[in-house]
């Protein structure tokens, strides 16, 4: 696997390239860890507990300052000290600043609402509760998942960075058939899928003359929506929890 293959893995919405420089591997490696110790308070985008807008916080506060609070939390609060070396933290404080300049401020969430359910045709393939399609990932708590800067770019670059749970094969049968879907687990036996149509299917590798990942069927949204829908699908979407 390329480095820039492996950043995409490692910090999805990170836009994979040829070369990597030093910051970019600081922020795949800061997204890693925000994702394992900081998100379950404060959200894909920071603003999730008691403690308001925490990647606007992190901004206003020096490097040096970030970092310290990062690796010695804050007293009487529930922000208790990282365990983080200043190496670590120094990533972490690199994806909170990145965190806070991605981040999509506007947008009216009723109006977002609106277009996912309806002309948007989000509902065809993303399911959101007991509403919509299969096929695609289910959107039902994204805005726990995803900042509002991944889910703005997924919406514009849809093939750009696809994690791991959500592409898509073409599998060619021995008996040359074919099915194309969403691929769902794979092991030393079988291939698990969700067709194109909605059907579970499973295959014996034995059965299996060829799997190819192909991109994914979801249409960009760079001229379907305006600048302001966009906007407004986001903040919808990122209350979704």
């Amino acid at each position: 696997m390329t480095l820039p293959a492996l950043a995409a893995l490692v910090f999805a919405g990170f836009p994979a390239q040829e070369r990597l420089t030093a910051r970019d591997l600081d922020l795949a490696e800061g997204g890693a860890l925000y994702e394992a110790r900081c998100m379950g308070c404060h959200g894909p985008d920071g603003v999730d507990g008691d403690t308001g807008d925490m990647a606007a916080r992190g901004v206003a506060l020096s490097e040096d300052d970030l970092v310290r609070v990062i690796i010695n939390g804050v007293p009487d609060t529930s922000m208790t000290p990282s365990g983080l070396t200043a190496f670590e933290a120094g990533t972490v404080a690199a994806y909170v600043r990145f965190v806070a300049s991605d981040r999509v401020t506007s947008g009216d969430a009723a109006r977002g609402r609106a277009l996912v359910f309806g002309d948007g045709g989000c509902l065809d393939c993303h399911a959101i509760g007991a509403r919509g399609g299969l096929i695609a990932p289910e959107l039902t708590a994204i805005g726990s998942r995803r900042r509002s800067g991944q889910l703005r770019d997924s919406l514009l670059e849809p093939n750009a960075v696809v994690r791991t749970e959500n592409r898509f094969v073409d599998v060619r049968l021995s008996n040359g058939t074919g099915v194309r879907g969403r691929l769902l687990n794979q092991d030393s036996f079988s291939v698990q899928l969700l067709s194109m149509d909605g059907r579970l299917t499973s295959f014996s590798r034995s059965a299996i003359r060829e799997l190819e990942f192909i991109d994914s069927p979801m249409p960009s949204y760079r001229e379907r929506f305006t600048p302001e829908q966009l906007n407004d699908v986001v903040r919808f979407l990122t209350t979704l929890r």
